[in-house]
């Protein structure tokens, strides 16, 4: 069994990696929203969201309206900062969330669907495998969307908290594995004028820069290493006078937390705290106080928790570090990111009936805001088809999809009724039944 010290830190108490994982499934964070009492059948769209440390899931009927929701603690990029590749507890833990989601894709009638993966799958060197894993186990498509593409979706989905009145937008996404920073123009189709893509997250800057509690030597070399990636961002806005005249909205958890704490809400609330514009000032002043806690102080508020705690002080240098940069006096937490935006275009095609049972928008849509026509060496290459590619060198170096690791067992669960998470985790590891698909992925 894994245990939890006082640092936050795991020891082993003797039990082999089978309990680990199962023991590790069983704390999977699900915040599941909806009832299936109300759902009356109506076709659906669903947009999924794989990042470095949780898995998300929207489902929206056809008219945008959300009927599901659901987030899984996955932390996909555990140890991935330092061996470069995905573990095999994480792949596990991933691929089951895939299973439970795709369950729901049939309760809800899901006619078509979105699934991206971002920085922690833009970085390993395994992703190859473990898409086709997914696919081959859940028959979900996962698509690793490049840092331009991240930061346009998180942008629509942010502009719909954006304080109207305002010139422009600042959004900022602090996720487990990169950190996107996008300045636009505050209009129904917004034009992308400045946007960079930090690699560092809650997750990766944690373990790179030893952040497991608050060090003053190891944030002050985090909050240098965001600034340094910065540099480019402020290159490109040195000509825009956005300073007083901008929207700043930040998505993902971290802000969402510290607002339920200003607003003194019972507990973390992101629904409640959803869109809820806050000073800044009184965000550097709860971060102050938040830095200095131990690991059993952070995950014993119920504003952050046991699972978020691991990563806290990480989250907060660097969204601290970004705030502060940006100079803006207000800033607004927002839930609605880029599994909004792709709901929101999903279900404009459905009501066009363009591209049925396609899974990304026409590509002159994705375009429109001006996406460079050519992605990094780093970044996934799309075919006319609309069917993605692994990165060019990536092809060449595996010829086929590299191993996860050697020597993980595998179970051959093709045909069988996907199953809940934790009981997916336990059922997979159990007999350790060797397979043999088509691109060798798993030995015994």
């Amino acid at each position: 069994m894994t245990n939890e010290n006082k640092d936050g830190n795991t020891e082993e108490s003797g039990n082999t990696g089978e309990s680990r994982i199962m023991e590790e499934s069983r704390i999977m964070a699900r915040n599941a929203e909806g009832n299936m009492e109300n759902y009356d059948g109506r076709p659906c769209v669903a947009a999924m969201d794989l990042g470095t440390n949780s898995n998300r899931l929207l489902i929206a009927d056809t008219a945008g309206n959300a009927v599901y929701r659901d987030v899984k603690h996955v932390a996909l990029g555990e140890g991935l900062a330092e061996s470069g590749k995905f573990c095999w507890r994480a792949t596990e833990r991933a691929i089951c969330s895939f299973m439970d989601f795709a369950e729901m894709l049939k309760l809800y009638n899901v006619r078509r669907y979105r699934a991206i993966a971002t920085a922690a799958c833009r970085m390993s060197t395994n992703t190859a495998a473990f898409r086709a894993e997914v696919k081959r186990t859940s028959g979900v498509d996962i698509e690793v969307i490049s840092e331009y593409e991240e930061a346009r979706l998180t942008l629509l989905g942010a502009r719909l908290n954006a304080q109207a009145g305002k010139k422009y937008l600042l959004v900022y996404d602090l996720g487990g594995g990169s950190t996107e920073v996008t300045l636009a123009t505050n209009a129904a189709t917004p034009e992308i004028l400045a946007t960079v893509s930090v690699p560092l997250g809650a997750r990766n800057a944690t373990e790179m820069f030893g952040l497991a509690n608050y060090n003053e030597a190891g944030a002050k070399a985090l909050e240098e290493a965001v600034l340094k990636y910065l540099e480019p961002f402020f290159a490109q806005t040195a000509g825009i006078d956005y300073h007083g005249q901008a929207a700043l909205v930040a998505t993902s958890s971290t802000p969402l937390r510290l607002v339920s704490l200003i607003k003194k809400m019972p507990k973390y609330d992101k629904f409640a705290s959803d869109g809820v514009t806050v000073a800044t000032a009184d965000l550097d002043r709860v971060i102050g106080e938040i830095l200095p806690l131990s690991y059993a102080k952070r995950a014993e508020s119920v504003y952050i928790g046991p699972q978020r705690a691991k990563i806290f002080v990480a989250a907060l240098v660097i969204f601290r570090t970004i705030f502060r940069a940006l100079g803006e006096a207000e800033l607004t937490a927002s839930l609605k990111s880029a599994q909004e935006a792709i709901v929101a275009e999903l279900a404009a095609e459905e009501d066009t009936g363009d591209a049925a049972g396609a899974l990304l928008p026409a590509a002159e849509e994705r375009s429109s805001l001006g996406e460079p026509a050519e992605l990094s060496a780093n970044e996934p290459e799309e075919d006319t088809a609309g069917v993605l590619l692994p990165a060019a060198e990536e092809r060449s170096s595996l010829g086929e999809p590299a191993e996860l690791s050697a020597n993980e067992p595998e179970e051959d669960t093709a045909g069988v009724l996907l199953p809940a998470a934790e009981e997916c985790a336990e059922n997979r590891v159990k007999t350790g039944v060797e397979t043999k698909t088509e691109a060798g992925l798993w030995q015994n």
